[in-house]
């Protein structure tokens, strides 16, 4: 399909400019201090202080028995350095999420947001692991499945029809795949398109359009390098029953060094040791994260 053609589609299957729920202002100026090196646990609490949801539900988690601390917190910049700015970040994130989804109503939308949160974290933790650009793996994780969001939101009769043939499909293609056979594009292309529309960075259209075939070769390049990590956690997210659809999950059950090729953990620098210890933090991070959620949805 030549540009003017893949353009045409684009338009043509999300119904004109793209558009989602914007953040809060209030979210994405607390993402971008907790992003300052600079900024200190008073600097956030003054922020999240001005939000009643955020403090709220910072002073809920702090004191909950997931966290286990022997005595109430009530002192909000004490809530925050005793909870990490990521997990700030992360709460930050799912309420301002969570409110969007309350409007549509659709836990297809909440499994898709949880899949590209899991997908966010695991890129960050297997990133950091290797010392190289996990703020950003967490970025890209994030938004790696934008174009699917994207999709849902815009037309989702559309979507549900490339579901529906995934379904019917039982494993035989992947999700992507089905896409491109009933709508003419994937949610990788929906997403990498939105980026160029969106005026954001090169890289995340790259890394968007890239995250199920990651180029081979020299992970010394940001572009490189990202989308192996991206299609890594993106896999793992699958295999560890984090989907991003409800259907036949073809990745549930099969061994995680199994799954994924030898020569993609070599290429983006994990030994089979260090890998193990990707796949025990990852474990670790995700009980911890889902037993969060679970617990900020049962008390809203």
């Amino acid at each position: 399909m030549n540009q003017e053609d893949l353009w045409k589609r684009f338009y043509a299957v999300v119904g004109g400019e793209p558009q989602l729920y914007a953040l809060k202002q209030i979210v994405t100026y607390l993402l971008n201090l907790i992003a300052d090196p600079k900024a200190s646990s008073k600097d956030i609490a003054r922020v999240v202080s001005s939000d009643p949801a955020l403090s709220a539900n910072v002073l809920k988690i702090v004191n909950s028995p997931i966290i286990g601390l022997r005595n109430k917190v009530s002192d909000l910049v004490l809530a925050i350095s005793l909870l990490g700015y990521n997990q700030i970040r992360d709460i930050a994130l799912e309420i301002s999420v969570s409110q969007a989804l309350n409007a549509k109503q659709n836990a297809q939308m909440m499994r898709l947001w949880k899949h590209s949160f899991y997908c966010g974290k695991i890129s960050e933790i297997i990133a950091a692991s290797l010392g190289r650009m996990a703020g950003e793996a967490f970025t890209m994780g994030l938004l790696h499945d934008i174009g699917k969001i994207l999709l849902a939101y815009a037309n989702y009769d559309a979507f549900e029809t490339s579901l529906n043939n995934y379904r019917y499909q039982r494993g035989k293609v992947l999700h992507w795949q089905s896409e491109q056979a009933t709508i003419g594009l994937t949610h990788a292309e929906i997403g990498g398109l939105a980026c160029v529309r969106w005026q954001l960075p090169d890289l995340f259209y790259r890394v968007i359009w890239y995250h199920h075939v990651p180029p081979a070769g020299n992970s010394k390049s940001e572009e490189i390098y990202l989308s192996q990590v991206v299609h890594l956690a993106d896999t793992l997210c699958w295999n560890l029953n984090h989907p991003s659809v409800n259907s036949v999950n073809p990745y549930s059950g099969q061994k995680p060094e199994t799954l994924l090729s030898e020569n993609l953990l070599a290429e983006v620098g994990l030994s089979k040791g260090r890998f193990q210890d990707v796949l025990t933090k990852v474990n670790e991070s995700l009980k911890t994260t889902e037993l969060i959620f679970n617990f900020m949805e049962s008390t809203n």
